[in-house]
């Protein structure tokens, strides 16, 4: 069974950021700006994520959406060719319930 999520508005989601643009730890890049409004597939749910040399335990879910993938832009011109998997704060998805197929 595939679940859904519709990612929000930019509004919604950066009204929920602190100072350092993160929600439970959890940082909100600039490149997932490009899927806002967007409807994905779930990959997979995590409860728990190494973040800026920790391990973070959010309060909600985190969810890994099929396909989105950084794109090392965040790093400048040294770049980076790891093609990690972009990481969700539930805060950020309407998460659409499951559906017996």
């Amino acid at each position: 069974m595939v679940r859904h999520a519709r990612v929000r508005d930019l509004d919604e989601i950066v009204a929920g950021l602190d100072l350092r643009g993160r929600r439970d730890g959890l940082t909100f890049m600039p490149e997932m700006r490009a899927y806002v409004g967007t409807r994905i597939a779930i990959a997979s749910q995590l409860t728990r994520v190494y973040e800026h040399d920790h391990w973070v335990d959010p309060i909600a879910p985190i969810y890994i959406l099929e396909h989105l993938h950084c794109t090392g832009a965040v790093h400048g011109e040294r770049g980076c060719d790891r093609a990690c998997a972009l990481l969700w704060h539930a805060d950020w998805l309407m998460v659409e319930p499951e559906v017996a197929s």
